[in-house]
């Protein structure tokens, strides 16, 4: 937070080009996707992956600005987009991995004679498939928090892949607890702020639209206040993870 007062300058212009607009942008796509039916929409579909990219380059912009002191926001977005494509990589890796994981799960819902659809709704589940989704839910959990400092390694480091897991690895040994816990409050703060920012203003401007009659206005200022507050919880937790790291960095 201190850091966050103190470069707001530099940190409001990165937070409401890139978060706000990659939060907005992907809450719009999202609806869209929605509303386009079970085909879905290719269009709907892209600008998604536009959204996601948005905010990975604030993510990546502002943990150069707080790995680099004195950078500019132009050195800052410099620096993120040379270390995006290995970002990327490691990010559909994860995916892949996760993927892999969750076969076994696959494979008893077949054997079981139950739709892998319908099961994903928590319908009549065998107790062995409910053990594999809790088993695969605690890896990807324990997976995510052991690797909650690799992207502000890859921005300050550059590593290869396989180092770059082995150091994150290392550097959140024994920490496992203390960031599940982080992340819980983190989720729990982000989705009730968010959920009563949504509430609050999204009733506001349902009214608005049913008195001018302008839903698809309505729908976009909806948008825009979620983007802001989610765009700014995201950019703290941003800034947090960088600061962790430059304190595990620090300490060996």
């Amino acid at each position: 937070m201190a850091f966050a007062r103190r470069e707001a300058g530099i940190l409001m212009p990165l937070m409401l080009a890139t978060f706000v607009v990659g939060d907005a942008g992907r809450t719009l796509a999202t609806t869209a996707m929605q509303a386009a039916g079970p085909d879905g929409s290719t269009g709907a579909t892209l600008a998604v992956l536009i959204s996601l990219l948005i905010s990975m380059f604030g993510q990546l912009a502002a943990t150069a600005l707080v790995l680099r002191n004195g950078y500019s926001l132009g050195e800052a977005f410099s620096l993120g987009v040379s270390r995006l494509p290995k970002v990327i990589a490691i990010g559909l890796l994860v995916v892949a991995v996760a993927l892999l994981m969750a076969l076994p799960f696959v494979v008893v819902l077949g054997k079981s004679g139950i739709d892998v659809t319908a099961a994903g709704a928590g319908n009549g589940l065998p107790l062995a498939a409910r053990l594999l989704l809790i088993a695969l839910i605690a890896f990807v959990i324990w997976l995510g928090v052991r690797l909650t400092v690799l992207t502000a390694l890859i921005v300050d480091k550059n590593p290869p892949l396989i180092e770059a897991f082995q150091s994150s690895f290392s550097m959140t040994r024994g920490l496992g607890f203390r960031l599940v816990g982080m992340l819980l409050l983190y989720l729990i703060i982000a989705g009730v702020v968010a959920g009563a920012a949504t509430f609050v203003f999204g009733s506001l401007f349902a009214l608005f639209a049913k008195a001018t009659g302008l839903a698809a206005i309505s729908s976009v200022l909806t948008a825009l206040i979620v983007g802001l507050v989610s765009g700014t919880m995201s950019l703290l937790a941003t800034l947090f993870v960088a600061h962790l790291y430059k304190a595990l960095a620090t300490t060996g």
